[in-house]
């Protein structure tokens, strides 16, 4: 009966410790996914933001496209607006792409 109880004293010791170890890796991993939740939505605004640059710049151009004008320095303006663009598209992949991959390690860590 000693010896049972010695070994149950055991189990129980070594249960209890591995519990508490599962428990602080879980909420290791919660904060690790709540800060990744955290950096998604702020990548997700940004691109939203670089989003809507990339609109006005595109309706700019559209408006500069259908006014027509003599300005020799239209060409200069229109190459500076397009290089503006496809910046801006750039960026907006570039986010877009830290995004998902934010994304997948929440998807991986749930």
């Amino acid at each position: 009966p000693k010896r049972v109880t010695a070994n149950l004293k055991n189990d129980l010791e070594t249960l209890t410790t591995k519990n508490k170890s599962m428990k602080d890796s879980l909420e290791s991993k919660d904060e690790e996914l709540k800060k990744l939740q955290n950096e998604t939505e702020s990548l997700n605004k940004q691109n939203q933001d670089t989003l809507d640059r990339e609109k006005v710049l595109q309706l700019k151009l559209e408006k500069a496209l259908s006014e027509p004008k003599l300005d020799p320095s239209l060409p200069v303006a229109l190459q500076d607006a397009e290089k503006k663009i496809a910046q801006e598209k750039a960026r907006a992949e570039k986010e877009s792409s830290a995004a998902e991959e934010r994304g997948r390690k929440i998807e991986a860590l749930e």
